[in-house]
């Protein structure tokens, strides 16, 4: 996915192009009427020889990239160049287990959880917000792991870079059989 889209009057899902969503407002605003994107589910960024997902130029703001599987990529997962997404600062985690997650992020500012084999973001684990005043978060829940990261998106829909990759381990999980029996 590649944004160099200077401004939208609304917002627009992008589906998936020829297996890898493309967004880049002039060169497609024939095609797609809005130039301020969400990506939203979908194989956004898999396995691309750069980054999965670049938002470039300081024209390229409101750029929200939620709840995708963004992996196995040569280059960044998320890249924001020349003050793209008006180069929101990557949130950072401070601790990290399969059942918490905590860390720093824009006070406010929503924080969705990821889990990788690598640095990226394969499976969306949850969102939660970073609190009001002081720029913190802490989710609880079950990771997948081995390696967590996190992403920050503020009011404005600037998401961040990938933060970096927290190794975490394994998390096993625990299916019990499923016993049916007649009952007289």
């Amino acid at each position: 996915v590649v944004s160099r889209s200077p401004s939208c009057s609304g917002v627009k899902h992008v589906q998936e192009y020829l297996g890898r969503m493309i967004v880049a407002g002039a060169l497609l605003a024939m095609l797609l009427a809005c130039m301020m994107t969400t990506a939203r589910p979908a194989r956004a960024g898999t396995y691309t020889p750069t980054a999965g997902v670049r938002v470039e130029g300081a024209g390229a703001t409101g750029n929200t990239i939620t709840e995708n599987s963004i992996h196995d990529n040569s280059g960044l997962g998320i890249e924001l160049t020349n003050n793209g997404n008006a180069a929101l600062v990557t949130p950072g985690i401070t601790q990290a287990s399969c059942f918490q997650v905590q860390g720093s992020a824009c006070a406010g500012c929503r924080v969705e959880i990821f889990s990788d084999l690598g640095d990226q973001g394969r499976i969306y684990e949850a969102t939660t917000t970073a609190h009001s005043i002081q720029p913190t978060f802490t989710w609880s829940g079950r990771a997948h792991g081995p390696h967590v990261t996190v992403t920050a998106t503020d009011s404005q829909g600037n998401t961040s870079q990938f933060s970096p990759a927290v190794n975490i381990g394994l998390c096993p999980r625990l299916f019990l059989p499923l016993v049916l029996k007649n009952s007289p």
